[in-house]
């Protein structure tokens, strides 16, 4: 978990999209993170 929250501190710290959820009931945390700033 540690790994996808450094991920996420960098992508905004470089303005770049992500999101972070997690469904109910689970304790995964899922990541999408782009790698340019194009949004869709």
């Amino acid at each position: 978990m540690e790994q996808i929250i450094e991920k996420a501190k960098n992508h905004f710290k470089q303005n770049l999209p992500f999101v972070l959820y997690c469904k109910p009931n689970s304790d995964k945390i899922i990541g999408f993170f782009q790698q340019n700033d194009t949004l869709f």
